[in-house]
């Protein structure tokens, strides 16, 4: 049968399903992974559509995918991340969403005077500098970091996002908080996109 709903040339690769918690109504499902462009083009718009469908066979869909990008060029990935209640889910389904754009070329930014710290109650604080050492303003700058174990697997990532422009090289200040799980090291990246 022929898909409704094809995908863009987008893949998903998950690296963890974890359960958090005791178990019961207060634990959740946590996965994480990260999303490739195998495409040609520039992709905006990242997103994740998550099913989770329980031993009745019903269908729940899940809104709050996190996905670190909002641009993807070829050959690139991104990280994910999605929690979900434990419910009875017996399998899940995960479907990549963008869509091509001809306009607005990402830009790789550079960090600096970085720090990494525990606050005490669950959280890992990175903070440092954001520069922009191009000579066109970039607007929508998001910094991305990931947690990383052992293993080499993503278990944890959030992102934050600056407030206003950055004109060229000008430099601003950023405070990532990411939920702590066991890790090794960190990865972080900033992109913006050229005004």
């Amino acid at each position: 049968m022929e898909d409704a709903d094809p995908a863009p040339p987008l893949t998903i690769l998950v690296s963890s399903v974890r359960l958090k918690g005791e178990g019961g109504p207060s634990s959740n499902w946590h996965i994480v992974g990260i999303i490739r462009n195998d495409g040609t083009e520039i992709y905006g718009g990242i997103d994740i559509a998550a099913t989770f469908f329980d031993t009745n066979g019903y269908r729940h869909r899940v809104a709050d995918v996190e996905c670190a990008c909002r641009l993807l060029v070829p050959g690139a990935t991104c990280p994910f991340s999605l929690e979900i209640f434990a419910g009875d889910f017996v399998k899940y389904k995960l479907h990549p969403e963008g869509t091509p754009v001809q306009y607005r070329q990402p830009l790789s930014l550079k960090t600096s005077r970085v720090n990494v710290s525990n606050d005490g109650i669950g959280n890992v604080h990175i903070t440092g500098v954001v520069r922009n050492e191009y000579t066109v303003a970039v607007q929508q700058v998001l910094i991305s970091g990931e947690l990383i174990d052992a293993n080499g697997q993503v278990v944890n990532l959030n992102s934050t996002a600056l407030l206003g422009d950055l004109e060229a090289g000008a430099e601003a200040s950023f405070n990532l908080r990411i939920e702590y799980e066991p890790y090794a090291t960190y990865r972080l990246t900033a992109v913006g996109i050229q005004k």
